[in-house]
């Protein structure tokens, strides 16, 4: 059987508009190769002249001096501080930090004259307590300290007793189980029918609704939602968690007389046969 030649040049997609070519043409008996001003007539000389190209940068003569960055590096860690020396100014922070007096408010009916505290403020009442007045005292060297009069001011709070006459008259928890108990209750007659039918449906992977009125069995006939793929035959397909395919495309596509660029049914990273 006679066989039929044809050239083609191998062609991989990279991207719906961005291709790369990989091969001339399928019977080319030479590969010239041009990264970074290395060329060759062939494979093997290519990579000879890269070989002797990283061998020639390799050599010491171009590695250069880097013991004034080391220098410069060690002085400059000279102007920082140590581990330690944070520490110890934390430490030191912390102490004075806690020197700082704590103030405190006392409520007495008269100035203590022992035990006298020189962080306390002493408030003492005036008196008139209609106004909830108090006297706020200090105690500095040996000797107290008017800072002045404040009012406490309870405008609008309710006493203990007046909120227990507000809810006396309330059901209590007793009252309640009485009633519980007193009352009586009736089971609602069966029902054979709704009064009003209702729709059950099923959405997602699967699709289906029934109408259900409860005097008989209702069935469900669902149907698997579709993925958008067309029925076919694909080399390479898509699948998302549930195994289902979602996308599918080629692996390899042979062109066809005057077709330059490969279809949309060419996977990413396939190859494309262009014929020439």
């Amino acid at each position: 059987m006679a066989t039929t030649k044809k050239d083609y040049q191998i062609i991989q997609k990279l991207g719906e508009d961005e291709f790369l070519l990989l091969h001339p043409e399928t019977n080319a008996e030479n590969v010239v190769v041009d990264v970074e001003g290395v060329e060759g007539d062939d494979l093997a000389a290519a990579l000879k002249a890269l070989k002797d190209d990283v061998d020639g940068k390799a050599s010491s003569s171009e590695i250069p001096d880097v013991s004034q960055f080391i220098t410069k590096a060690v002085e400059d860690l000279l102007n920082y501080y140590t581990k330690a020396a944070i520490d110890d100014k934390i430490t030191d922070l912390e102490n004075k930090v806690s020197a700082i007096p704590k103030f405190s408010i006392s409520v007495v009916a008269a100035l203590p004259t022992e035990d006298i505290s020189e962080t306390t403020i002493y408030l003492v009442s005036t008196g008139a307590d209609s106004n909830n007045l108090y006297t706020e005292y200090i105690y500095v060297s040996s000797s107290w300290e008017i800072l002045g009069t404040q009012k406490l001011d309870l405008t609008g709070y309710a006493k203990e007793d007046w909120v227990s006459a507000q809810i006396s008259g309330f059901v209590t928890e007793a009252r309640v189980q009485e009633l519980i108990a007193a009352a009586s209750f009736k089971a609602a007659d069966t029902a054979d029918k709704l009064a009003t039918a209702r729709k059950i449906s099923i959405s997602g992977d699967v699709i289906g609704e029934a109408t259900f009125d409860g005097s008989d069995d209702s069935d469900i006939a669902v149907e698997l939602s579709k993925t958008g793929v067309a029925a076919g035959v694909y080399t390479a397909v898509e699948v998302d968690e549930k195994g289902r395919v979602t996308a599918g495309s080629m692996a390899i596509e042979i062109g066809t007389a005057g077709q330059t660029t490969p279809s949309q049914d060419l996977a990413i990273g396939g190859l494309f046969f262009k014929l020439l």
